[in-house]
């Protein structure tokens, strides 16, 4: 039985969204504002912690999309700044906080609270890393010398615009910040 796999699903109501929602404000509030480096550098700290050792399978995907959050706010071409900067650091203060929902050193589940603050930090900025995908796209474009990309300033203006657009309009699951 060494290849079986087994598909568990569960649903998050919004009771359950609400704790972990908590939980991201608690992380919030130990960061504030001034807080940036450690934000990052606590982001960045559990992606290492988790791939020197064996994680579970379904972590990969959502540590793809943890490294996507911290590359738009280091991105110099990108120049994520002011409310939409904090939007964004605000969702990844979570994997800061050393106070664990559940401690990563448990075999197999310990990693479960941060997969679903990554999915649920996701869902909060998809304008923003649709945006991002989008300009990282068009960048390579420029690169290759194709005629019809952007100039990087002009790509990024348009962009980030519409991600402000898309997120004023869109229906979240709440305000995490």
């Amino acid at each position: 039985m060494p290849n079986t796999t087994i598909h568990i699903d569960f649903e998050l109501t919004g009771s359950d969204i609400d704790f972990f929602r908590e939980r991201l404000k608690s992380a919030q509030k130990k960061f504030g504002s001034s807080g940036e480096d450690k934000i990052i550098n606590g982001a960045e700290a559990l992606i290492k912690r988790i791939e020197s050792g064996k994680f579970p399978d379904f972590i990969a995907p959502r540590l793809a999309r943890l490294r996507e959050m911290l590359a738009m706010l280091k991105d110099r071409d990108w120049r994520l700044e002011g409310e939409d900067r904090q939007h964004v650091l605000n969702a990844l203060s979570y994997f800061a906080d050393p106070k664990d929902l559940v401690p990563d050193s448990i075999p197999g589940i310990g990693l479960l609270d941060d997969a679903i603050m990554i999915d649920l930090s996701v869902i909060e900025l998809a304008p923003e890393l649709g945006g991002y995908a989008e300009f990282c796209a068009n960048r390579d474009e420029l690169q290759r010398g194709m005629p019809d990309a952007e100039p990087l300033s002009v790509a990024r203006d348009i962009l980030q615009n519409r991600m402000r657009r898309q997120r004023r309009r869109s229906v979240r699951l709440g305000d995490w910040g």
